[in-house]
């Protein structure tokens, strides 16, 4: 049986009028259409429901259609401090996060020719990343989880120009790391998931997970060298010398547990779950950050399932429901918008959907798709 909140949510988006989404920004993954299309296509993998297909690629070609628009990109939500757009090379605000889905999408439906122009176009952003940009939310670790992804996807049918970029992304981000263990420079500065090493590490190993490669010693040193900030109490803080310490995915204890789960099943050792589990308890008992993905409820609830799918225990799955359940009674408003993917009703929705098989739940984008 499919939930009902997700069910309500794909009619709404199978029903609607076609005219695009009535706020920007209109068209990224994390607020925009390729957010609804992303929602579509998971509904239509999980559920088996063909027909959903159909309606991810009209709201991708909702968001290719409107990708040259003013407000395409820009917006006034919570992961918009300004009026500035997204970088393109922003997987989850920007350009590059349309090119993905729409690859994800014809490419699940066999329409080999929009999936091959969309796959081009994502690698010629990545292509173009500046070098600076190193993180998830919009930078190379980010470009590269995307890419794991659609390797994924098409396994042997994948272009040499995708490996190609993921490998480019991978090299950059290891020089990157190498450069902070030499003590030569530190260019991110935070240490979680969105915008630090967190997610560096954790592109680093999906990469591998995607490709079938064993992380190489950068990578090792890198997951070595996280364990130093650690608190007393398990969890990590924001930066380097910090007490502050967050329970959501973006700068927090979710997104932690998220990258120690990972790299147990990565690296085949099952020691590293004692690294997870600190910062998965404080995930599903912290307070604030709303109800989204990004900062809230929903995040830390796929750190849950994250801790049961990697140790088969099934304590974790009352907390995972019990933050979906607060985060589906949570009121759109400002710090929990409409219609977007990363911080509001459809990541919840998606998290419903994903509670009903629980051992095949993914972290949207982030995790390997099950």
């Amino acid at each position: 049986m499919i939930n009902p909140l997700a069910y309500r949510s794909a009619q709404l988006y199978v029903d609607g009028v076609m005219t695009g989404l009535p706020r920007p920004p209109r068209c990224s993954l994390g607020h925009g259409a390729a957010g609804v299309a992303y929602f579509l296509y998971r509904y239509g993998s999980i559920a088996a429901a063909s027909e959903m297909l159909d309606r991810a690629a009209d709201w991708v070609a909702s968001a290719e259609r409107d990708i040259e628009s003013t407000d395409a990109f820009v917006g006034h939500l919570p992961a918009f401090p300004d009026s500035r757009a997204a970088m393109p090379t922003s997987v989850l605000f920007g350009e590059a996060g349309v090119w993905w889905v729409s690859a994800l999408v014809h490419a699940a439906a066999g329409d080999d020719r929009p999936a091959e122009k969309a796959i081009g176009r994502f690698c010629a952003i990545a292509d173009s990343c500046p070098e600076d940009a190193l993180d998830v939310a919009g930078g190379a670790a980010g470009l590269l989880i995307a890419a794991a992804g659609l390797v994924e996807q098409l396994g042997d049918l994948a272009p040499h120009r995708l490996t190609a970029a993921g490998e480019d992304l991978a090299g950059r981000l290891g020089e990157a790391a190498m450069h902070r263990e030499r003590g030569s420079s530190d260019p991110l500065g935070w240490l979680g998931a969105a915008h630090g090493w967190c997610g560096v590490a954790h592109a680093l190993l999906r990469w591998c997970q995607a490709t079938g490669t064993r992380p190489d010693r950068t990578l090792e040193a890198l997951l070595a060298s996280l364990r130093v900030p650690r608190l007393a109490s398990g969890a990590w803080p924001r930066t380097n010398g910090s007490p502050e310490v967050w329970p959501g995915w973006c700068h927090g204890s979710a997104g932690w547990a998220l990258l120690w789960a990972l790299a147990a099943d990565v690296l085949g050792d099952r020691e590293l779950l004692a690294l997870a589990e600190p910062p998965a308890v404080h995930a599903v008992i912290g307070r604030g950050g709303g109800a989204g993905l990004c900062c809230g409820l929903a995040g830390r609830a796929y750190a849950a399932l994250a801790l049961y799918r990697a140790t088969g225990e099934s304590a974790w799955l009352p907390h995972a429901k019990r933050l979906a359940d607060e985060a589906a009674g949570s009121a759109c408003g400002p710090d929990f918008p409409q219609h977007s993917l990363w911080g509001g009703d459809v990541g919840v929705a998606l998290l419903a959907l994903d509670l009903e098989e629980p051992g095949r739940a993914a972290m949207p984008i982030y995790d390997a798709q099950r």
